[in-house]
């Protein structure tokens, strides 16, 4: 890794374990997952369904309805549709592609509601629907924001609620926003040791999507129950957010100065997680991948 970047990759399996950290890592130290986040909004969505609060085929536009402008009509996808990514919506707004310094951290609650809910119909490709998957961050920001008004609390407590706790980890040791993190989190940083901007998705419904943070260690444990059958994260259990072929499952993710991938086989009762802070902007996930792929190669 250069001096600019640091990394962490742990791999826990049967006869053997490993863990190694560069400069900005460490096993307490928090980082942001991006995209894993989906994972946990899924399998918190997956026990509302357990619970009888909801179904697969709920329509968000009925979970949304208590802030959803009078004269807007929410489009009829469902709930398992955000989850599989097959509800036709884009992967982000057109002008988010541009706002390259942040595209989520301008969009919270009141403004999603405000400028987001009413454009969903024009946005959504509905010849796509349940047909081929179009990933969509937009998509998961939307379910976020569903199960929030829905349950009636931040779409982060229902994950720490149905998947953290459940997972025998801290509720504390996850969280999406900074004034939540119970330590100094990790930062990419100048050569002159100056913390660099970096995405900030935890002010709405785009945290749903991407803004969770965790320990490495902490990500380590929750993915261990990823591996007990029936539970919230594993990945035998559909619908869910996971990536690949049974019987090995993964996930990337990132933001702009930091990416994770996670990996799980449920045959070999293997998880392996890698994670990336500073170095080429958004392309984290993809130097964590090839770091645990190297470090699952080694045995």
């Amino acid at each position: 890794m250069s001096i600019l970047s640091s990394a962490a990759v742990l791999v826990e399996g049967p006869g053997r374990s490993s863990a190694t950290y560069g400069r900005w890592h460490g096993p307490d130290v928090p980082v942001v997952w991006g995209s894993v986040t989906k994972l946990f909004l899924a399998g918190a969505v997956g026990e509302l369904v357990v619970r009888g609060d909801l179904t697969w085929d709920t329509r968000v536009s009925t979970m949304l309805a208590p802030v959803t402008p009078t004269d807007v009509t929410v489009p009829p996808v469902t709930v398992r549709q955000l989850v599989e990514h097959t509800s036709g919506l884009p992967r982000l707004l057109p002008e988010q592609m541009k706002m390259v310094q942040d595209p989520y951290g301008p969009y919270d609650d009141a403004r999603f509601d405000a400028e987001i809910l009413g454009r969903l119909a024009d946005l959504r490709n509905e010849s796509l629907a349940d047909r081929a998957p179009l990933y969509s961050n937009l998509g998961y920001a939307l379910l976020a924001r569903a199960v929030t008004v829905a349950t009636g609390k931040p779409w982060i407590e229902a994950v720490r609620e149905l998947v953290v706790a459940p997972a025998g980890v801290d509720t504390a040791e996850v969280f999406v926003a900074s004034g939540q993190a119970p330590r100094p989190r990790a930062q990419a940083r100048t050569l002159r040791g100056k913390a660099q901007r970096d995405w900030n998705p935890a002010s709405g419904p785009f945290g749903g999507a991407s803004g969770l943070w965790a320990s490495p260690t902490v990500m380590l444990a929750l993915l261990r129950s990823a591996l007990v059958e029936g539970a919230p994260l594993d990945p035998r259990r559909a619908p869910n957010a996971w990536e690949g072929a049974a019987p090995r499952h993964t996930v990337h993710g990132a933001i702009m100065r930091q990416g994770g991938y996670v990996v799980v086989d449920t045959e070999e009762q293997l998880i392996a997680l890698g994670h990336v802070v500073g170095g080429t902007p958004g392309r984290g996930s993809e130097k964590a991948e090839k770091l645990v792929k190297a470090a699952l190669k080694r045995g």
